[in-house]
């Protein structure tokens, strides 16, 4: 991945609150150690702990904090999971 890329989807997953940044996920170091596939795959699995997560916490207390933050952590994973894919397209239709 380009570095312009790898920029972008760390953006998707830095969340910054209260003057400090926190990251969902560490994604430079990830794709140095694996492949876009593996970090797509993991991502993906990411998202699907998030939402088995909301699902339990819409059974109580609608109104708690951590269903925001649940929420915007998923759909942060969405954008980041959409980057890459986009990415990886282009790269198939351009091979070096």
């Amino acid at each position: 991945m380009t570095s312009d890329a790898i920029q972008k989807v760390q953006s998707c997953l830095t969340v910054r609150q209260n003057g400090t940044s926190k990251r969902i996920v560490d994604v430079e170091t990830l794709l140095k150690r694996h492949g876009r596939g593996q970090v797509l795959s993991l991502l993906l699995d990411l998202q699907k702990e998030k939402e088995k997560k909301l699902v339990r916490l819409m059974e109580g207390d609608r109104s708690k904090r951590e269903i925001d933050e649940t929420v915007a952590q998923m759909f942060r994973l969405h954008m980041a999971i959409k980057v890459i894919e986009r990415e990886m397209e282009e790269v198939e239709m351009w091979p070096s």
